[in-house]
């Protein structure tokens, strides 16, 4: 899957590149400040870690796309 930031800054959506489609797969829109960084779990290709300057690390499962603040929050 490929991933962008969007006009958004705080959103970050996923494509799948295996049925190119220009539709996003996932969309996430949690983060309040531009997402700085993401990148994929070690071992776990369905979940993702995000971090933005509103100072959190998130990390998403796109099972249930559900998230989990690892780092910050309020």
């Amino acid at each position: 899957m490929a991933h962008e930031t969007t006009k958004t800054p705080s959103q970050l959506k996923l494509f799948s590149t295996f049925q190119g489609i220009s539709a996003p797969v996932f969309q996430f829109s949690s983060h309040s400040h531009w997402i700085s960084a993401c990148k994929w779990h070690n071992t776990s290709p369905l979940h993702l870690l995000s971090s933005s300057y509103d100072g959190e690390v998130m990390l998403w499962d796109l099972r249930t796309a559900l998230f989990y603040v690892l780092i910050g929050g309020k």
